[in-house]
């Protein structure tokens, strides 16, 4: 009878992509700032500033850009009475604008998201020596290893360097157009190699091709956001601006929605039954990750392995 191959969950995280080109947190964070003190919002980062000691990333001004039009179009279909008695955006707010219009609000969210795509597509578009070593690194690993490989980044490195990945897609129609999601949670458990963008990708587009009804696709480049696509959110005075990445406001809330819901559920089985998780370069931030890792360590009574950089390197 043949040995079942160990099963090695990968996480990784913004540290991970740096020797590939990838931004930094620092870097997408001033790129932010530039943005919005350019923009009808300035002074949202000196409010910002004030409130967290000028300690805070580019996903806290996305945030507060994001929560800011949510409120503004909440109050256009709702109306200013009943947003304003349940809505504390609106003493949050107050001296950054008198009259918010959700136009130029929005405007300022799709520079913000447009940017951090462009920042994310440059690197992946170049030929990096790295990727070479990831490529032959994965392949031995294979051998011998089940890998499952999971990133809290919006790139597409694993799958570009290792083109036999399974990440959760079929072909459907023209392959340079798009790939729909067809996710079978079982088979991707238990297949050998798979990759999951856990917070999104720059190359997940939405499109309503049947009316009301909506499919999220991934495309074969990134698409810069055009519209503000509005989901259904866990109230009837919730709703979720679609963006082809999870940052900032509401993150846990919104990987619950289809399709990263799969993905978390995803990554919850493969931990479950893993027999050893990597971590590279990841900050331990989102409550609903950490969740998952401590899971791990003391429910499983398992070790993890942490890859970081020092503060020599």
């Amino acid at each position: 009878m043949l040995n079942k191959k160990k099963k090695i969950v990968y996480l990784l995280g913004a540290g991970a992509m740096i020797d590939f080109g990838g931004p930094t947190t620092s870097y997408l964070t001033d790129e932010c700032k530039k943005i919005v003190e350019n923009s009808v919002l300035k002074k949202i980062i000196n409010l910002l500033d004030k409130t967290y000691d000028k300690k805070y990333n580019f996903e806290t001004i996305i945030a507060a850009v994001e929560y800011l039009l949510d409120y503004a179009i909440a109050t256009q279909t709702q109306g200013y009475i009943t947003v304003n008695n349940t809505n504390i955006v609106r003493v949050l707010f107050k001296s950054v604008t008198k009259k918010i219009d959700s136009e130029k609000i929005w405007d300022v969210y799709k520079d913000l998201i447009n940017m951090v795509i462009v920042e994310i597509a440059k690197y992946e578009s170049e030929i990096n020596p790295s990727n070479k070593l990831l490529s032959d690194y994965l392949s031995r690993c294979q051998d011998s290893y089940k890998l499952k490989i999971y990133t809290l980044n919006y790139d597409r490195l694993i799958p570009n360097v290792m083109e036999n990945v399974n990440d959760g897609t079929v072909k459907v129609e023209n392959i340079n157009k798009y790939r729909l999601f067809n996710y079978k949670l079982k088979s991707f458990i238990s297949d050998n190699f798979t990759h999951f963008n856990l917070h999104g990708s720059i190359y997940l587009k939405q499109e309503m091709p049947r009316g009301f009804y909506y499919s999220v696709v991934q495309s074969s480049c990134p698409k810069y956001l055009k519209d503000a696509l509005v989901q259904e959110g866990g109230s009837p005075n919730d709703k979720k601006i679609f963006s082809p990445i999870i940052t900032g406001y509401s993150k846990s809330q919104r990987i619950m929605s289809e399709p990263f819901n799969f993905g978390f559920a995803a990554f919850s089985g493969d931990c479950d039954d893993c027999d050893h998780m990597v971590i590279v370069g990841y900050s331990f931030s989102d409550p609903h990750i950490n969740s998952i890792i401590k899971s791990f360590i003391v429910e499983k009574n398992k070790k993890i392995t942490i890859v970081d950089y020092s503060k020599e390197n």
